[in-house]
């Protein structure tokens, strides 16, 4: 480990005593500024230790008046770290500094920067019918929703609305949204969504809050229709399944 440069004292330099030869001086100068000193970059046995304890002023002031950097860095001549005549902070090493803590982030403050992973936006996916099946089905008759990879879905509600015909009393229309894993297996229920004369008068659009499903990468979901009863005239009808999303 470097060491601090030695500092000469000879009963020579005593007061206004002569001194009898200069080589301790000219070897401690060396240190400094020879051809081995520290500050012409050719020891590895010395350091520079500067102490102050001033309560106003800095150890140094750099004060650039010209257009130049204002401080470099450098290790065997090859510049890592400067700072530009603007102030600007430059590293050549772009890897992540565990211990370098930004508040904001051009500018706008860390608390109002959403995490990409945590940060959950609204979903839905919506199936459309022209007509609805004339029987139930065992099948699905609309395209599946495959979750995208890198996404995190969970379903809330379902949601059934019809733009023409009218709901006739006793017939009930009822889909019940599927889930399957991503290699087609593991058959499950989403929940239910129905058409039936239960809901207010002239209202065409039907909600449905279930349990909290959440879809794993690569489920895909659909529709069927499990309940058909009576003689039902709805048409133009969409199914929606909505949530919440996150990338993952």
């Amino acid at each position: 480990m470097a060491s601090l440069p030695s500092r000469f004292v000879g009963t020579g330099f005593a007061a206004i005593a002569p001194v009898p030869n200069l080589t301790g001086l000219d070897g401690e100068c060396n240190q400094l500024v020879g051809g081995t000193g520290m500050l012409n970059g050719g020891t590895t046995a010395f350091k520079l230790l500067t102490k102050t304890s001033d309560a106003t002023d800095p150890p140094y002031d750099l004060d650039q008046i010209g257009a130049g950097l204002l401080a470099r860095w450098k290790q065997n001549n090859v510049t890592k770290v400067s700072i530009s005549n603007a102030g600007l902070f430059t590293m050549v090493n772009t890897a992540v500094n565990p211990g370098f803590n930004a508040d904001q982030v051009d500018g706008i403050e860390g608390a109002n920067i959403a995490k990409i992973d945590t940060q959950v936006s609204a979903f839905s996916v919506g199936w459309f019918y022209a007509l609805p099946p004339a029987a139930t089905e065992s099948i699905e008759s609309v395209p599946v929703f495959i979750t995208p990879i890198g996404t995190a879905i969970t379903i809330t509600n379902l949601r059934v609305i019809f733009r023409t015909g009218t709901h006739t009393a006793g017939t009930v229309l009822t889909w019940t949204i599927k889930r399957l894993n991503a290699s087609g297996g593991g058959l499950a229920d989403v929940g239910t969504i129905t058409i039936d004369n239960t809901a207010p008068p002239l209202q065409n659009i039907r909600n449905s809050d279930i349990t909290d499903v959440p879809l794993a990468n690569g489920d895909y979901i659909f529709p069927l229709l499990t309940t058909r009863t009576g003689t039902p005239t709805e048409q133009l009808i969409t199914i929606h399944a909505v949530g919440t999303q996150k990338l993952t």
